[in-house]
């Protein structure tokens, strides 16, 4: 039987995303395929940290499902951009936090 999720839209912005994080030098895992409400990416990034992305079209808005795993995985580090824009400066602000946190 076929895995639910592989019927799941792509967001537009997904594929754009993973080349700006490849050529970042991030590890990227693509979890779109998981279900459940699951995030699209797991990013291992250069400076140490994992983060879950949550990829999301220009209007895109979060299914019952995955408004039901982000609130059970509601400690874990994740972000929902609409753009390659928002990745970004949302990556920036963690890496400065990341950086400061551990002097």
């Amino acid at each position: 039987m076929r895995n639910p999720a592989a019927k799941r839209r792509l967001a537009l912005t997904q594929p754009e995303m993973v080349r700006f994080l490849m050529e970042g030098h991030f590890n990227v895992q693509n979890l779109s395929r998981v279900g459940g409400g699951c995030p699209d990416l797991l990013i291992g990034c250069p400076w140490g940290e994992l983060v879950l992305v949550e990829c999301k079209s220009p209007g895109g808005k979060l299914t019952p499902d995955q408004k039901l795993w982000h609130s059970r995985w509601h400690h874990l580090p994740r972000c929902m951009p609409k753009s390659v824009v928002e990745l970004r400066a949302w990556l920036e602000k963690r890496k400065a936090r990341y950086v400061e946190a551990r002097g």
